[in-house]
């Protein structure tokens, strides 16, 4: 019997984040939910994050897609400032209406 592969920290989050929301029926429920997976993941963006996902533009923040669900279950992207741009934050990472400073 072959053990099943571990997840990776995109898919784990993805799965968990699925699952919270689809119990919450409120967003603010959902906002509460999933901040605490958030926090879990940004420990472990640079497993996943790719150079693509820092794109910024000089005009605005930038979004970038990190994951496209394939039904109408939230998609996360990250969202880039350049230095001096938005506020003091420089990189967030969006899900739904939750985001998060990841400094």
């Amino acid at each position: 019997m072959n053990p099943k592969p571990a997840l990776s920290a995109l898919e784990a989050f993805i799965a968990n984040a699925t699952a919270a929301t689809r119990r919450s029926a409120e967003p603010a429920d959902c906002v509460l939910a999933v901040a605490p997976l958030m926090l879990e993941l940004i420990e472990r963006a640079s497993g996943f994050l790719e150079p693509q996902h820092y794109r910024s533009d000089p005009n605005h923040y930038a979004r970038n897609l990190v994951y496209d669900a394939p039904d109408a279950s939230p998609s996360l992207y990250t969202l880039v400032w350049l230095p001096g741009r938005g506020d003091r934050c420089l990189r967030g990472q969006v899900l739904q209406r939750a985001w998060l400073c990841a400094e």
